[in-house]
């Protein structure tokens, strides 16, 4: 191949000396067919590793060194995790007819299997590194204008997420302990008694919108890592999830009963402001939040067909909706 390279490999994972050789070599040949895909030309790469698992992935930044476009790359590293890549790609050649998000979004390059049959994707990348943990008004902007090029409006209840909330709970009744499950099933029927006859605009929401998938600049962001996005979801979801999932994972921050009342009233103020024909009173706002929190709970649990109680997110969520009397408004 006419390229050089220099790799820079990362792995979100720690490993012994041993292992890192193991890992490495089982991807070496990913890193080979990037190259390939790349196409000639001299740049810098840097590879990564992501987390083992059944959706496991590598991915790869290129970095033109006469000024080109930069390219990142990323595909699946096992049969189970194709389906994670495939259901990305497809989220973006939908987003990209949506005119107003140009720049917004990575732009689809290039799609496909690789030599040994695992499905890839090549994007482009964000015009800039910087992001903020803070919710700005360029992301709200974008959560609005997303939200309003792709609702529906209809009951709650006929909604995928209603749908996939219920059938999740069923499905998992043998993976969950029963008394989680109980508590699991009481915070659905609690949000139902609010949102059964709430009619709405239900949305495309990105389903993991948090500081490290989104690029910030006072010109607008930048959202990537679309796999998990869906179609009629709760219109606070990724409003809820920017704020919450970043304490959830910290050790050194708790959320409290303080912190859930000035989120809802922040909620609610984006409701009426980007969704004003719907009704947004607190009980409808708190409810949406209980659905977010189930959500996500049943997607982790789902995603391993395993409740870990000591995974960060689940054990918040959990925890916040055991104990919803003490935040919950009906």
């Amino acid at each position: 191949m006419a390229l050089r390279t220099r790799h820079l490999v990362g792995f979100s994972h720690i490993l012994a000396a041993s292992e890192l050789e193991v890992e490495v070599a089982c991807h070496s040949d990913a890193f080979f067919e990037f190259g390939k895909l790349f196409g000639e030309g001299v740049f810098d790469a840097a590879f990564r590793v992501g987390s083992s698992g059944p959706n496991q992935k590598t991915s790869a930044l290129a970095i033109p060194r006469a000024g080109a476009n930069q390219t990142f790359l990323k595909c699946a590293a096992r049969g189970s995790a194709d389906e994670t890549i495939r259901k990305e790609v497809s989220w973006l050649s939908r987003l990209a007819a949506l005119r107003i998000l140009r720049g917004n979004i990575p732009e689809l390059l290039r799609s496909g299997n690789m030599r040994g049959g695992r499905a890839y994707m090549m994007t482009s990348v964000s015009p800039t590194l910087n992001s903020t943990p803070n919710l700005t008004k360029q992301h709200e902007w974008f959560l609005a204008e997303l939200g309003r090029a792709t609702g529906e409006w209809c009951p709650y209840g006929e909604t995928d997420e209603a749908s996939r909330i219920a059938n999740l709970l069923s499905d998992l009744q043998e993976v969950l302990a029963p008394a989680i499950h109980a508590d699991l099933l009481a915070g659905w029927e609690d949000a139902l008694s609010v949102l059964a006859g709430w009619e709405g605009p239900f949305v495309v929401a990105h389903r993991d919108f948090a500081p490290w998938n989104v690029r910030w600049s006072p010109q607008g962001v930048f959202v990537f890592d679309w796999e998990y996005a869906t179609r009629q979801a709760n219109p606070l979801h990724d409003f809820y999830h920017f704020h919450l999932v970043r304490p959830a994972l910290s050790r050194w921050e708790q959320i409290n009963r303080g912190d859930l009342s000035r989120l809802t009233r922040a909620a609610r103020d984006y409701g009426r402001q980007t969704y004003f024909k719907a009704r947004w009173d607190n009980d409808v706002v708190y409810a949406f939040l209980l659905t977010y929190l189930l959500d996500v709970v049943l997607f982790y649990t789902n995603s391993g067909r395993l409740f870990d109680e000591k995974h960060p997110i689940l054990s918040t969520y959990y925890s916040l909706i055991r104990l919803r009397e003490r935040w919950f408004c009906k």
